[in-house]
């Protein structure tokens, strides 16, 4: 894209889908794990040094329908929190497709999604552990009570308003005031997912 710098983390299927960053901004580095190489990461991160900020832009496992997908989901965050611990005093943004939905407000039907991968309680802790850590869900913090979704299982449940918010942007407590918006762009139709947005002043 003309005017962008881009990087590329290639899934291994077209299932996993793999990531795209456009930045006008030249990173000083660009990592394709959290600190140190890992084949384990599927090609799931992309880790950006800027002058000012980090990004670590995800696409989280997906699955806890057994045993080994929950092993692979639990080694990814745990792996994100580790990094996310020793990076929590700096200017950090946790930006993707987290594949959990953390409240009940983030879902449209909590009791039949308790049943389901992407809110199992075991899930949803991953979320409460990266707050404790001091980072901020942007869209909660600007937004406490409003009831939005930025995935869908089609274009059908969307219409109805069957949903989940699986796609963030957390911030590091050091970047709370500079918080300028953060949405979701449901009305950009294309994929099961909408683009959100974020704007911060850094």
């Amino acid at each position: 894209m003309e005017g962008y710098n881009t990087y590329f983390s290639p899934g291994e299927t077209t299932r996993t889908g793999g990531i795209a960053t456009f930045s006008k901004l030249k990173p000083k580095l660009v990592k394709r794990f959290f600190d140190v190489p890992d084949s384990s990461l599927k090609m799931r991160v992309l880790n950006f040094k800027f002058d000012k900020f980090t990004l670590i832009h995800i696409y989280a496992p997906y699955g806890f329908n057994s045993k080994a997908d929950k092993e692979i989901k639990l080694s990814f965050y745990n792996k994100l929190l580790e990094f996310a611990e020793k990076s929590a005093d700096d200017n950090v943004i946790i930006a993707g497709d987290f594949n959990i939905a953390h409240s009940e407000k983030d879902i449209s039907d909590p009791e039949k999604a308790s049943k389901n991968s992407s809110f199992f309680d075991e899930e949803r802790d991953i979320i409460n552990k990266i707050e404790k850590l001091g980072y901020f869900d942007s869209f909660r913090l600007l937004n406490p009570d409003e009831i939005e979704f930025s995935a869908w299982k089609s274009q059908k449940a969307k219409e109805s308003d069957e949903g989940s918010r699986l796609d963030y942007f957390f911030i590091s407590k050091s970047l709370k005031d500079s918080l300028i918006e953060s949405k979701i762009l449901s009305d950009i139709n294309g994929s099961k997912h909408a683009p959100i947005e974020l704007v911060i002043d850094i």
